[in-house]
């Protein structure tokens, strides 16, 4: 800290424990709180604490003596009020302008994040479709796929659907934010870029689904029909059981009657 300033803090004696504070302690008042400053002044090599702080301060750090502390609560003091200073020489209507401009960047990004991530989303479920859908049929494989696969088709369609209507309502939402006239064109050009970007892939994607579907639907029958062609083949070859020979008389079994 520059010596040749005089410091903003007023510092407190250092106080000894008291039943309401168990440490030794100082205090500076300030209009926003005060700082409080506190260490064990029992043991050889304390570390003082910066116990309190005033709103829109915050300290965490311990330091090796007092005078380091207080150093470090005049620094952060200086800089709250330079903010401050700073903040109430701000006329209103750039603050105004300032907090717009904040509010329309944060939407902007958070309409390209929710726009990539329904595209990255879209892209990865269907590919995963894809994936499970070219699996070995085998003989395990349920006669209820075919069902299954259409069903998981409509749900894949309406679950994003339902996403890109989100998508739509955040750019008529970020169309609407006040806007510098010199980007406004470029605002709404992203928008409507965007938005129509999704529409087409959310497109694609359902051709996409329902091919692999189709595909999968026909290597199902196909090994359904060749099933029961095997089926209908071993059930109508009948079993045939060779008779026994005829008995002789005189073979020696017990009882015979000749």
């Amino acid at each position: 800290m520059d010596e040749a300033k005089q410091p903003l803090l007023t510092w407190s004696a250092e106080l000894e424990p008291t039943k309401e504070m168990p440490y030794n302690h100082c205090i500076a008042e300030t209009p926003s709180g005060r700082f409080l400053i506190t260490w064990k002044g029992w043991k050889e090599y304390p570390a003082f604490s910066i116990d309190e702080t005033p709103q829109g301060i915050t300290i965490f750090d311990d330091e090796n003596s007092l005078q380091a502390a207080k150093d470090v609560c005049e620094e952060k003091f200086v800089e709250l009020v330079l903010a401050l200073d700073a903040f109430l020489k701000t006329p209103l209507k750039e603050k105004k302008e300032a907090e717009e401009l904040k509010y329309l960047k944060d939407s902007v990004q958070s309409f390209k994040e929710a726009a990539q991530e329904f595209a990255d989303d879209v892209v990865t479920t269907a590919r995963e479709f894809e994936a499970k859908s070219y699996s070995t049929i085998t003989e395990a494989s349920d006669g209820n796929e075919i069902e299954e696969n259409r069903k998981w088709v409509d749900s894949f369609a309406a679950l994003y659907q339902h996403r890109l209507d989100g998508i739509r309502i955040q750019g008529i939402t970020l169309s609407a934010i006040a806007c510098p006239p010199e980007f406004t064109q470029q605002r709404n050009q992203l928008v409507q870029f965007t938005t129509q970007e999704a529409e087409g892939l959310l497109v694609r994607a359902r051709d996409f689904v329902t091919q692999v579907k189709n595909r999968r639907e026909q290597k199902l029958i196909e090994f359904y029909n060749k099933t029961n062609a095997d089926l209908q083949q071993l059930f109508s070859i009948p079993v045939r059981f060779e008779p026994l020979p005829p008995t002789q008389p005189g073979s020696g079994y017990p009882g015979w009657i000749g």
